[in-house]
């Protein structure tokens, strides 16, 4: 076990987070450092006058034009001090110069895995030194001192650069014998250089411009060829200069480094998959949105024509379109536009909504299911304390229609019924629900049943009672686990009684409004499917309306609708198409698509907006895209609206062309 050794360490013009770095790299090298951070001259100044043995200084560059002055003012101050100059630039542009002006060495703090090996290196080469150039010293003593150095030392002559000195270290990782170690020159272990080369390399050193070389370097060991961390240096001893050497073995640290190098590699492979399922689901989610608007729309023009004459069972099936398209367009919302926390960490979105209402189009939507399936469905409903409640439909529609296909997938023959009412005191108590003003929604079956031993689990993920184990019925188990984790956001309660062979009732308990008679009641939620297809009661405005969308389905749709309210609507799916129709009609506003073949609108944009004719034009982008900030930031430099696809945005398609069109005859 190594021994852990104390260093006094000062940093200067280091920040905070490097500092925490330095800090924890340099403690893996059974260093226990104690520090002090500095920030200017007059810190260095006063820090070095208190004449504390600093045993290592890292110095971090500020601004280009001072980063050396410093460097130089810094070693001034604290001559026999190593200095390790850490960098945001590349090492080999910035290690030269930063020696040339006192650092000792230079470290990017891209690359700080090479800081160890460095701090290790100056350490040993700061306390052998202190002891080589005092002269009086035993060299039998300096001997021993080198031996306990864990890294190879060499000391050569300048005169024939043939080796005075190594250390034990240097014998035991090398094939050297000690009666001929004399015998030894630098080419002898650095294999990349001859000895002319090798003279080439420290000739910085001998001309005195450097006073010490680091650098990478293959190094001969045992039968191989290993990668060192050198050091060289002159120092002085008896009046002779000698050339010291010390290598630090980072053969280890290379692995370690490549190791690293592999899994940021994969780091950033996950997250360029990442980035591009995120882009794959945007583009899903506006696709999805604009083909469902297209549903809506034409489902509402098809409705609007039957008239009220038509058959009943007709109406009911397009209002359960209607009701079906929308409830999706909101599970969109709530699936892409909120964040990917767990459930649970973020607040359910609530609106205040009709309960009765509610109720009914959940029986709209599953009637036609029943029918189809010879199942009698009913829908019950007594006088509730307060109609509306504060929930999120979206939330509710999942629970209750998951607990709906569970009873017309296990109910063979019979009748399923829907419920709504305020629960009594007695039966919240028994199902320890705690709300004086609850709402209930329950669904009641005389299907196959749930055994006694499984009525606990449904509710876990993935659990399935024995009759869809045994294959009677299908099922994932995920329907029921996901209805309360919902339940839970929503502050309710999913409750069930059955009896095997005797069906199943599920009762979802909500938290009630308490009726204030004296204030009106806030309006029903955003998400109710009600709609103005006019748009206008005055008639139809003589405005033109140019849409572009690459849907051709959407426009159809979108053309039928606006119709109703402006005297001519064009539409096309192509850019090159909609400059034809600007050149040659009188555009009174023009509708555009975020994305259109793959492209955004903003080139589109900005080339409309520069010409004279149109410079006052309004322009809407219609999007089922959720935009960036940035997005929006661009587009409202061209555009005067964006509207979101999304539920009842066909009338604020048309409120808005009109807000604008009557602004634009004020102006």
């Amino acid at each position: 076990m190594q021994t852990v050794r104390s260093i006094n360490l000062l940093f200067i013009n280091v920040s905070d987070d490097l500092v925490t770095d330095s800090l924890n790299i340099i403690k893996e090298g059974n260093f226990n450092p104690d520090y002090n951070c500095i920030y200017s001259k007059t810190g260095i100044c006063q820090t070095s006058e208190k004449n504390i043995n600093w045993d290592l200084i890292i110095v971090s560059e500020t601004t280009v034009t001072d980063t050396f002055p410093i460097l130089r003012y810094i070693k001034n101050h604290f001559e026999n001090v190593p200095i390790i100059f850490l960098t945001q630039k590349k090492a080999k542009d910035m290690t030269v110069p930063a020696m040339q002006n006192g650092a000792d060495d230079c470290v990017a703090v891209e690359n700080m895995e090479r800081l160890l090996p460095i701090v290790s290196r100056e350490l040993n080469s700061k306390r052998l030194q202190n002891k080589f150039v005092n002269e009086e010293i035993d060299q039998d003593l300096i001997s021993t001192a080198f031996n306990y150095c864990t890294d190879e030392i060499y000391i050569f002559s300048l005169e024939d650069f043939k080796c005075l000195y190594l250390n034990q270290d240097a014998l035991n990782k090398n094939d050297y014998d000690r009666q001929n170690i004399h015998q030894l020159s630098p080419a002898d272990i650095y294999i990349d250089y001859n000895p002319v080369e090798f003279k080439k390399l420290i000739t910085p050193l001998l001309q005195g411009i450097l006073d010490k070389i680091s650098l990478c370097i293959r190094k001969k060991g045992k039968g191989t060829l290993n990668p060192s961390e050198t050091l060289f240096r002159l120092i002085k001893w008896n009046g002779q200069n000698y050339l010291l050497t010390i290598n630090k073995d980072i053969s280890l640290l290379q692995g370690k480094t490549q190791e690293l190098r592999k899994q940021q590699s994969i780091s950033r492979k996950y997250a360029k998959s990442n980035e591009m399922k995120s882009e794959f689901l945007a583009d899903a989610a506006h696709d999805i949105r604009t083909s469902l608007n297209s549903i809506i729309l034409a489902n509402m023009l098809v409705a609007k024509k039957i008239g009220k004459d038509a058959e009943s069972d007709f109406k009911k099936l397009t209002r359960a379109i209607n009701y079906s398209s929308n409830y999706l367009l909101n599970y969109l919302d709530e699936f892409f536009d909120l964040p990917s926390e767990q459930w649970g960490d973020f607040k359910a979105k609530m609106s205040i909504i009709d309960a009765q209402v509610y109720g009914q189009k959940l029986y709209y939507m599953f009637d036609p299911v029943a029918k189809k399936n010879g199942i009698t469905f009913k829908y019950e409903t007594s006088e509730l304390i307060n109609n509306k409640i504060k929930t999120n439909p979206t939330y509710l529609k999942r629970i209750v229609k998951n607990v709906l296909s569970n009873a017309f997938k296990y109910t063979p023959d019979g009748f399923v019924t829907i419920r709504l009412y305020n629960p009594n005191d007695e039966e919240l108590k028994k199902v320890k629900f705690n709300s004086e003003y609850a709402v209930a929604f329950q669904v009641e079956d005389t299907g196959i049943g749930i055994p006694k031993e499984d009525q606990k689990k449904i509710f876990n993920r993935r659990s399935r009672s024995k009759h869809v184990l045994m294959g009677k019925f299908m099922g994932s188990g995920l329907g029921l686990d996901i209805s309360k984790q919902l339940t839970a956001a929503l502050g309710g309660l999913l409750h069930v009684e059955s009896e095997e062979y005797q069906g199943s009732t599920f009762t979802l308990y909500l938290p009630g409004q308490k009726p204030n008679k004296n204030k009106p009641v806030e309006s029903v939620s955003k998400h109710s499917s009600i709609y103005d297809l006019s748009g206008n009661d005055k008639g139809k405005l003589q405005k033109t309306i140019l849409i572009v969308d690459d849907s051709p389905i959407h426009n159809l749709a979108i053309k039928e609708l606006l119709s109703l309210s402006f005297e001519q609507c064009i539409t096309t799916t192509s850019k090159v198409k909609a400059y034809e129709y600007l050149e040659k009609e009188d555009i009174d506003c023009i509708i555009l698509d975020y994305a259109i073949n793959k492209e955004n609108c903003i080139d589109m944009a900005g080339k409309i907006k520069i010409k004279p004719e149109y410079d006052t034009t309004p322009i809407i982008i219609y999007t089922g895209k959720k935009l960036l900030p940035n997005e929006k930031q661009i587009l409202n430099n061209y555009a005067q609206a964006i509207v979101k696809k999304k539920v009842g945005s066909h009338n604020v398609l048309i409120k808005t062309i009109h807000r604008l069109l009557m602004t634009k005859n004020q102006i």
